[in-house]
């Protein structure tokens, strides 16, 4: 039997689903710094894959007076407007409902990996932003060191998802996996210029003020790994011309 999606999503999101369980958790402060020189208060900002607003709906909501998020789940939904903000359920992230260049800035965290054909929800982001307008994209990295040792040494595959991924990842709510150079080939082919692509902040060293504030210089550099950050932050613009 084919998946439908908006009912999975659904299900996840209703009272006592496994997004309900799952404790907040709080978006890189890398992107904190990101929108925060991206983004002004008269700027249109659409929040894609907003989930309850617990992750930034209501955190962007308070820097715009213009903001609107997306979810496939009407429950989802339900409890973002219950928070007072702007959102809306659509069919699916790939046919958004605006008219082109509409927004300035498009946040898109942990949303593509869970897309059957995530590039056609890029294009559609793409046609959606304002010329020269930005969008800021986060994606488990499946390159992460953990990854790799449980995999090579214990023949074990965790998509990330949820509480039974590792048991049981062949239902696991990610289904796209992404390193660093696919995620900026993906957008690059989407018609995204100045792409930019590194690892977020590892947990560990987020309360670490020195690391927290030159990780995202020294996260650019060529000798540093991805694989040490178990998300992928990417950063690209719409050219002014397109």
């Amino acid at each position: 039997m084919e998946l439908d999606s908006r009912a999975y999503y659904e299900e996840c999101w209703a009272t006592g689903g496994v997004y309900t369980q799952v404790g907040h958790v709080p978006i890189d402060p890398a992107i904190h710094r990101l929108v925060e020189a991206f983004l002004w208060q008269d700027a249109y900002c659409l929040d894609v894959g907003c989930g309850d607003g617990q992750t930034a709906g209501t955190w962007l909501a308070g820097r715009t007076s213009h903001y609107v998020g997306v979810d496939i789940s009407q429950n989802a939904v339900r409890r973002a407007c219950e928070r007072g903000l702007n959102a809306t359920a659509i069919e699916n992230a790939s046919c958004l409902p605006f008219p082109d260049a509409t927004f300035d800035l498009v946040l898109c965290t942990e949303v593509l990996e869970h897309l059957f054909q995530p590039q056609l929800a890029a294009m559609e982001i793409f046609r959606v932003l304002r010329p020269g307008a930005m969008i800021i994209a986060t994606v488990p990295n499946v390159t992460h060191w953990w990854h790799r040792l449980c995999f090579c040494f214990a023949g074990r595959w965790d998509p990330y998802g949820d509480a039974l991924s590792v048991e049981q990842p062949w239902r696991d709510p990610h289904i796209r996996f992404f390193t660093n150079k696919t995620l900026e080939r993906m957008l690059r082919l989407v018609g995204f210029e100045k792409v930019w692509v590194s690892g977020g902040v590892p947990t560990i060293f987020r309360h670490v003020s020195w690391v927290r504030q030159n990780f995202d210089r020294i996260g650019s550099l060529p000798c540093v790994p991805t694989c040490i950050s178990r998300r992928l932050l990417a950063v690209a613009r719409k050219p002014l011309e397109s």
